[in-house]
């Protein structure tokens, strides 16, 4: 429990200034408690401002919103001096996620104070790993009242001071929601911090399958890499609005080079870096193009299972990206020649072509149309045919 300061009025008493601090984990009701004290100086009839880093725009630019969706309009500034110069005749200032802002926060907001007005801010008090982060600490320090709430531990259920990150993404800032951080108790937390500091970092090439869609902005992405084979990765806030959304580069068959985070006994891995390979020219443009990648990435996605490694298979699927980005490729040769490849490398394909015409009790052709395709089919199987070769009959 806490006690709230009590709403001051100019028409009834002197006003004085004060500073108040809401700190807490992620999920901990802190945005919620600042929002609701900020109504409250509304309703008395206070002038309220409202202010936030503009780097956070996670539920909406201009905004203060609660995990819960709860929200209030605020002014996005960049810099903590802002906040003086917009600040105004106010008697009330809000500030959410005040950890985000640098140093100067501290004498912005003593400064504000001191001309009389009544400064809230909310923000968490610990970064990731458990350890202070700053500025909070000093807000802390200078603050007339203080309010730590807690959130509820996602893997005991008992009360949660710490937030921990899914991903083993090292930066100190990362803005995330529920798919970027669990709220933790201090043993669940020390648990998975322990945990956490086994994981791998590979390099490695990957090829991109498919992906879905999970939460509000990230996404689910299978890759088929060379050295770790198949694996599936959450990617956090790739779909997010703005210009650092990075969705393009996990568009089927594109060809990436990744630094991936490889977790044994772990269904959903991360990836700390990912950058293009080899641009496409054509594929992303050519509406051909387009679906028989997504053909090509459904055979290889139906074809393999997860954890599958075959650096030669993937190295066939490299020379085919290259092959269906070249404008000389026939496209319609290219679904036979990349099924009849591709069943090579797993090992099913027919060994000789007049075997396979005899066999075959269902191909539409005449005993003259197979003299034209035995050859064609021959250097199919002998992997000297290339798609833009001429062929002898129309498909």
């Amino acid at each position: 429990m806490f006690i709230e300061p009590s709403p001051i009025s100019r028409k009834h008493a002197e006003q004085k200034g004060q500073i108040e601090v809401i700190c807490g984990s992620m999920f901990s009701g802190k945005t919620e408690e600042l929002i609701r004290r900020l109504t409250r100086a509304r309703l008395a009839k206070q002038h309220v401002e409202i202010f936030k880093p503009s780097v956070d725009t996670r539920y909406h630019e201009s905004h203060v919103v609660s995990h819960n969706e709860t929200s209030i309009r605020s002014t996005p500034v960049s810099f903590a001096g802002d906040i003086l110069l917009l600040s105004g005749t106010c008697d009330v200032v809000g500030i959410d996620e005040a950890q985000f802002f640098d140093e100067e926060i501290v004498r912005v907001v003593q400064l504000l104070a001191n001309q009389g007005k009544r400064v809230i801010l909310a923000g968490l008090d610990m970064d990731f790993e458990g350890k202070p982060f700053d500025p909070m600490p000093k807000l802390m320090a200078i603050a007339e009242y203080v309010t730590k709430v807690h959130a509820i531990c996602m893997k005991c259920g008992d009360l949660a001071a710490f937030s921990y990150r899914l991903s083993a993404a090292k930066e100190k800032v990362m803005l995330g929601e529920k798919d970027s951080y669990e709220a933790r108790c201090r043993k669940c937390f020390q648990e998975d911090q322990g945990e956490s500091n086994q994981i791998m970092l590979k390099k490695t090439s990957g090829i991109v399958l498919s992906h879905i869609k999970y939460q509000d902005t990230s996404i689910i992405v299978r890759i088929f890499t060379r050295d770790l084979g198949l694996k599936a990765y959450l990617v956090n806030g790739v779909r997010s609005l703005g210009k650092g959304s990075k969705i393009a580069l996990y568009q089927p068959l594109t060809l990436l080079d990744l630094v991936v985070y490889d977790k044994e006994n772990t269904g959903l891995q991360r990836i700390s870096e990912a950058k293009i390979n080899t641009p496409q020219r054509l594929i992303p443009f050519d509406m051909a193009r387009t679906s028989l990648a997504l053909f090509a990435t459904e055979v290889i996605g139906r074809s393999i299972l997860e954890g599958y490694q075959n650096e030669e298979l993937f190295d066939f699927l490299c020379e085919s990206i290259s092959t269906l980005d070249d404008p000389k490729t026939n496209l319609s040769h290219f679904p036979l020649f990349f099924l009849l490849e591709n069943a090579k490398h797993l090992g099913f394909a027919p060994e000789e072509a007049e075997g396979f015409l005899a066999e075959s009790i269902h191909h539409p052709f005449n005993p003259e149309e197979i003299l034209l395709v035995l050859p064609y089919l021959k250097d199919l199987l002998d992997h000297t045919f290339h798609p833009t070769t001429t062929l002898p009959l129309p498909l």
